[in-house]
């Protein structure tokens, strides 16, 4: 009995021991595990509120009417909705939040009519130009082509308005 009673002091002396020494480590390994778990946290939320930014970015990039030298900002913007759009949307549907509005009145099959009605602007042969002014004849002949489309939609504007 006696000798029981020894092996049992000695496995609940070395219980105290391990005891003692392994809470310390159990304790720290939960913190750590704590930490990380809420570092995660935190960081999906900064991320989340960055997203949120480029989206609000995006959205109002796609809201202002489209300009010819502002396609890569547009294509930007198209691309942040893409991806951090919790809806997926085709690429057709991506192309279309490219174009403006009035970009997508131009090219309806119901308004074709009218939009040739529009007077044309001037063309001009680009390449037997010089370098130097080729450039800004191009950007003439662009705004040149925006300006005849917005003439003809407040002519029918005004027409609308008049009846």
């Amino acid at each position: 009995m006696k000798e029981a009673n020894h092996c049992f002091a000695s496995i609940y002396k070395g219980a105290q021991i391990f005891a003692w020494v392994a809470t310390p480590i159990i304790v720290a390994c939960i913190g750590l595990l704590a930490q990380n778990y809420a570092a995660n946290i935190q960081k999906a939320a900064i991320e989340s509120g960055i997203q949120q930014d480029l989206v609000k970015t995006a959205i109002q990039v796609l809201r202002a009417p489209a300009q010819t030298e502002d396609s890569a900002i547009r294509s930007w913007a198209t691309q942040i909705m893409a991806k951090y759009s919790p809806v997926p949307f085709s690429s057709k549907e991506a192309d279309q939040l490219n174009q403006s509005v009035y970009s997508l009145l131009d090219h309806s099959p119901l308004l074709q009519r009218a939009m040739e009605a529009r007077p044309s602007c001037p063309k001009i042969d680009i390449k037997a130009l010089p370098d130097s002014l080729s450039k800004e004849v191009q950007q003439l002949q662009d705004i040149c082509e925006r300006n005849a489309a917005d003439l003809l939609w407040l002519n029918s504007f005004i027409n609308l308005a008049n009846k």
